[in-house]
């Protein structure tokens, strides 16, 4: 089942787990800040490279707005917390100024098969 995700995209690649620090300064990811604040959303953020929008990102949640400056950029802090892949690029999700995306999110197998690393631990043991 896909759901529509809010996008930011940047010239990175953000992991699951990953503490992110960013400056907002643009209206529409303050706009989109604003509502992971008020409303408890998360967001993507899928890399951005060679001028296209990748279609593997990883799901950020906010976890604190650090500074706020006078002029209404802001310094936050977030973190990964999934990983999805974009089915439909939206430029701009429905009635918002930041762009989103019909994803689907995919299950995170980064901790591996337990069996086969008890395999590898236990020949390990055998060789020292």
């Amino acid at each position: 089942m896909s759901t529509i995700l809010p996008l930011f995209p940047l010239q990175l690649v953000a992991f699951p787990g990953e503490a992110l620090n960013l400056h907002i300064f643009e209206p529409r990811y303050r706009q989109l800040i604003q509502e992971c604040e008020t409303d408890g959303i998360t967001f993507g953020i899928p890399a951005f490279i060679d001028g296209r929008v990748q279609e593997i990102g990883t799901e950020i949640e906010l976890i604190a707005i650090e500074k706020r400056y006078g002029d209404g950029k802001l310094d936050v802090k977030t973190k990964g917390i999934g990983i999805f892949k974009i089915e439909e690029f939206l430029s701009r999700a429905p009635s918002k100024l930041y762009p989103g995306a019909k994803v689907k999110k995919i299950e995170d197998d980064s901790h591996g098969d337990i069996l086969q690393s008890n395999k590898i631990v236990e020949k390990n043991r055998r060789t020292v």
